[in-house]
């Protein structure tokens, strides 16, 4: 029956006893069929939103919770520890750039630097070569535009201290005056800028400036005390023969050892000052002395081979002896990693062997490994850090036909590297790595211009 009735009058619309019962409860249970749920509008949690509610989920446990609270923890405190480790990366390299560039500042100063050039490789070229392209000529014009543009900055910075400077013979120290470097006539007539500095007619120049902002005063023993000796070394590549046709400008005299020389009036350079000890500043900025020069001139080799060009300062020529030579440390900072790879190949008889051919062997795959390490393992030992890498050979453990220089040499440079390994260990310093590595043949241009092949694996 129905709880409901339709009636045609509101005023018979009363509510029968029969009909409404107050104490009459209703459930309604049943699930709608077809019916969507609506849910409230109301928010889980009233008042505003912040880190608490972000991290209270009522559909998770609080051990879930806690679980995703700590991985948060975790990934924030990695990328924190990851991010100071880049900041302090980032410092150590900037400082050691900085320091290899303060370093640069000091010592020798080529120009042209190649340090800007693509390939830091010094292209040579003959006066009259068929051979040289757009991009050789580009760069030669490069050398004389750097050089021609060092001279004139030169030129620039010497008028500046005109009134405070002047012209000194070697060695000799002027009345209330600094000492000037005379360009013009020390660097000689074949080096300059008329004679676009011998590149077109293939004998190039290349400047040399002596750096020296420090401290380090050199200490000359000898006949020739006024002078800090320079030379160069040109040598074929694959092959021990130097070429020796280098001239320079200054020239250090032939009965002390020859070459070139740096004039140690000039050395370390100071600051520029009035007769009352006030230093002289232009712009702000105190005036030094400039740097004393050599001009270097390759002259042509007879046959266009690649060679490379060793430049340094010499600790003695002849008589003479830069007794503080290892104090002056201006030069391009510490060296991490040393690889001995110079080797010559004589393969040959033993009885057809000529003295010359086994000096040579010993001279360039032995005790140039063995002067390699002793230049460089002490600074090493000192930080505790760094590696000596050598080239030995298979050749370094089995003898073969025609190899008794060449086998000979490799054994000994195993030898070599163990005992150093040792010394290393017995001092304690675990931080000095050594490494010999011995490759199996290998069709290199030594190799081939002996034209030689394996006739067995």
């Amino acid at each position: 029956m129905s709880r409901y009735e339709m009636v045609e009058e509101p005023d018979p619309m009363e509510l029968e006893g029969d009909v409404y019962n107050p104490d009459q409860s209703c459930s309604d249970t049943v699930a709608v069929v077809g019916g969507s749920s609506v849910r409230s509008l109301e928010p889980i949690i009233a008042g505003p939103i912040g880190l608490k509610t972000v991290f209270y989920d009522p559909r998770c446990t609080p051990s879930q919770r806690r679980l995703c609270m700590g991985t948060l923890i975790c990934v924030c405190v990695f990328c924190f520890i990851v991010l100071i480790a880049l900041f302090v990366g980032l410092a150590k390299v900037l400082s050691e750039i900085s320091t290899l560039e303060e370093a640069s500042k000091h010592g020798v100063y080529m120009i042209p630097d190649l340090r800007q050039h693509q390939d830091m490789s010094f292209i040579y070229s003959k006066k009259a070569d068929p051979k040289l392209n757009q991009e050789d000529i580009k760069r030669r014009q490069q050398y004389i535009d750097e050089i021609d543009a060092y001279l004139e900055k030169y030129d620039t910075e010497q008028k500046k201290r005109a009134q405070h400077t002047t012209n000194c013979a070697p060695g000799v120290k002027a009345d209330n005056k600094f000492c000037n470097f005379d360009w013009r006539t020390q660097l000689g007539n074949e080096c300059t800028k008329e004679k676009h500095y011998g590149y077109h007619n293939g004998m190039p120049c290349i400047l040399f400036a002596f750096r020296d902002m420090q401290t380090w005063t050199p200490k000359i023993k000898g006949s020739k005390n006024d002078s800090l000796p320079f030379s160069c070394r040109a040598q074929y590549q694959y092959s021990y023969a130097a070429y020796a046709n280098i001239s320079y400008y200054p020239t250090l005299d032939a009965n002390i050892g020859g070459g070139g020389f740096f004039d140690v009036n000039l050395i370390p350079a100071r600051s520029i000052s009035n007769s009352d000890g006030t230093p002289v500043e232009q712009d702000g900025n105190v005036l030094y002395q400039l740097p004393p020069l050599v001009m270097v001139q390759i002259g042509e080799p007879p046959t266009q081979r690649i060679f490379s060009i060793d430049c340094r300062i010499r600790k003695t020529a002849g008589g003479t002896v830069v007794e503080n030579y290892e104090e002056n440390k201006g030069t391009s900072g510490n060296v991490d990693i040393v690889v001995c790879n110079a080797a010559v190949l004589f393969m040959k008889y033993i009885l057809d062997m000529k003295d010359n051919e086994l000096q040579s062997s010993v001279d360039v795959n032995i005790m140039g490994c063995y002067n390699t390490i002793r230049a460089f393992l002490g600074p090493m030992m000192e930080r505790n850090k760094g590696q000596i890498v050598t080239m030995s050979s298979i050749a370094g453990f089995y003898g073969e036909t025609y190899g008794a220089a060449y086998c000979a040499t490799k054994f000994a440079l195993r030898g070599i590297m163990e005992s150093v390994e040792m010394e290393l260990y017995d001092k304690g310093l675990d931080g000095v790595y050594c490494t010999t590595i011995c490759p199996y043949f290998t069709r290199t241009p030594m190799i081939l211009s002996r034209n030689m092949r394996p006739t067995s694996t």
